[in-house]
């Protein structure tokens, strides 16, 4: 299944600055359409772009967490919602590539599961390995599911306007 869901990947804009520039672009309009509570000039603040000399580009939100942690520097939606996320890009080639991504989700006190990730690991994970480079764990790090491979925007938008509170 991994091997068809891997099939379709998405594309990604020319230049990593372009997909930094799209995903800010995404999230100050949350910001004016009300979706995000996070201020405008703290998403600023929060969203990064770092490269490297070997052509690798993270974009990052937020600080990592595993434990839903009140108080972690995220972006949080209306409806008490909060997230992160990390991305890798490759850009040594002509084209980009989606080396990784990981977009942690922690809701509200009382929604079961308590949190999610939408991940895609390294090619020679040991997830790749086991058929599951790209999934998401729903609130139990051993539970993983087999998931499509999205582009960043796609997650971004999903998990801005898309994705509820479990009850």
């Amino acid at each position: 299944m991994q091997n068809r869901l891997l099939g379709a990947r998405p594309r990604l804009l020319a230049q990593p600055q372009d997909v930094y520039r799209d995903l800010t672009r995404r999230l100050c309009s949350a910001c004016d359409n009300g979706a995000l509570e996070t201020p405008l000039h703290r998403v600023r603040s929060l969203l990064r772009l770092d490269g490297s000399a070997r052509d690798r580009f993270v974009i990052a939100a937020g600080v990592k967490v595993w434990d839903c942690a009140p108080g972690t520097e995220a972006l949080r939606r209306t409806d008490g919602t909060w997230f992160t996320f990390r991305i890798e890009i490759n850009g040594g080639s002509a084209e980009l590539s989606l080396e990784t991504y990981q977009f942690q989700v922690c809701f509200p006190a009382g929604a079961t599961p308590a949190s999610i990730r939408f991940e895609l690991d390294p090619p020679h994970s040991r997830h790749a390995r086991e058929g599951l480079r790209s999934h998401v764990t729903p609130g139990h790090p051993e539970l993983r599911i087999p998931a499509p491979v999205l582009s960043p925007a796609e997650w971004l938008d999903f998990i801005l306007y898309s994705l509820p509170i479990p009850r």
